[in-house]
């Protein structure tokens, strides 16, 4: 697949989540990987089915399925059992460590599967609402049959977080951007939210377009140096390391503030997941919060459209209003630094260090850049 390489990081401002954003990141991945979370979503579609069987038995009963006069019929009744079932072995098997479960293999791909017939209603009900299709007024249990749809479909909302993209050519599901500026932090965390992982003492580095070894949470890099580039990701093992979409800011879309570079990068293992393979389950997963279906969780926040919510709430978009949420802040040469931190310089990388603010920045004359100027790199020094 050919792709344009993107230009230096050096003139971009790349958008980067900062400390806080990064545990927070870290935690939804783990609970939307979980044995918890899936199950968790095994009971909404049980309930599904429930209300599925007891509408096509009235119905029966009632002559409505020899009429066709009922929307829900045996047939759909049993592709609804047929998904369920699957998803009940993908809940088994993860429970025993078998992350197959995720994949789009044909001999797994157990929640892809058991999510045919929900994709199926979740279109019929998109027609029924555009008037497409007559309302279900003879389908008996017609309503509570799309309430149990619609919850079943919100309590999967970490899965985004973790899923395997159907096309390898896809780059990896999470990149930093809008919604992350806005929901992150209005989502219900354990207190205190665990810290980062430890790095494996032998970093584990993968590039794009190779093999993922094994499953778990790996953060982007720099195609040239091990400078973090974006978003971690959950890459799950025996499929094709993915591309990333870079984000960085650019004021000149007045709508978002930002734009978008698909570029090949590397990837290094921050955490294994070797979860349930002992048999057990961790304490952790006791402190998962879900907030939907919930009508006490925050308002649909995982399907709702960040620069809608800033509309709506009367919130000013952060990365219009000059908010520096990202490691690429830019000082010249000969100027004074406008706060503590490790800044470097693309004229001579060698010379990074930590500067103090109101420090003058030094001018550095090089053949390849013109302008002499300082990049932020973080709050200390690289190791």
């Amino acid at each position: 697949m050919d792709m344009q390489v993107a230009p230096r990081w050096t003139d971009r401002d790349i958008l980067i989540p900062n400390e806080l954003e990064q545990r927070q990141i870290f935690h939804l991945l783990k609970k939307g990987s979980s044995w918890t979370r899936w199950n968790r979503e095994l009971d909404y579609y049980r309930k599904w089915a429930e209300i599925a069987e007891n509408s096509v038995r009235e119905a029966d009963n009632n002559n409505l399925l020899a009429t066709h006069e009922s929307h829900i019929l045996y047939q759909h009744y049993v592709k609804i059992l047929k998904g369920l079932a699957i998803h009940e072995e993908g809940v088994r098997r993860l429970r025993k460590g078998d992350r197959r479960v995720f994949l789009y293999s044909e001999d797994y791909a157990f929640f892809v599967r058991s999510w045919m017939p929900v994709s199926y209603w979740q279109t019929f009900r998109n027609k029924v609402n555009i008037g497409d299709i007559r309302g279900g007024e003879k389908t008996p249990y017609w309503e509570e049959f799309l309430k149990a749809l619609n919850d079943l479909c919100d309590a999967g909302e970490t899965g985004g977080f973790s899923g395997e993209p159907r096309d390898p050519d896809t780059p990896a599901s999470l990149n930093y951007h809008l919604w992350h500026a806005v929901f992150l932090e209005r989502l219900p965390y354990p207190d205190p939210l665990p810290e980062l992982p430890k790095r494996p003492k032998k970093d584990v580095i993968i590039a794009t377009g190779e093999s993922v070894p094994f499953s778990g949470i790996w953060e982007p890099l720099d195609k040239d140096e091990d400078q973090l580039w974006g978003v971690m990701n959950y890459l799950h093992g025996e499929t094709r390391v993915p591309t990333y979409r870079e984000s960085y800011i650019d004021h000149s879309d007045e709508r978002l503030g930002y734009g978008q570079d698909v570029i090949p990068v590397r990837w290094r293992l921050l955490w294994r997941d070797d979860r349930y393979e002992d048999g057990t389950i961790s304490e952790e997963e006791k402190n998962y919060f879900f907030v939907c279906p919930e009508p006490e969780g925050p308002e649909r926040m995982f399907k709702t459209d960040p620069l809608e919510y800033l509309k709506r709430h009367n919130l000013p978009n952060p990365f219009l209003v000059g908010a520096r949420r990202h490691r690429g802040e830019r000082v010249e040469g000969g100027e004074p630094c406008p706060r503590d931190g490790y800044w470097w310089s693309p004229a001579n990388k060698s010379q990074g260090r930590i500067f103090r603010k109101g420090e003058i920045m030094p001018i550095i004359t090089s053949r390849e850049y013109a302008e002499s100027y300082w990049l932020w790199g973080g709050e200390t020094e690289k190791k």
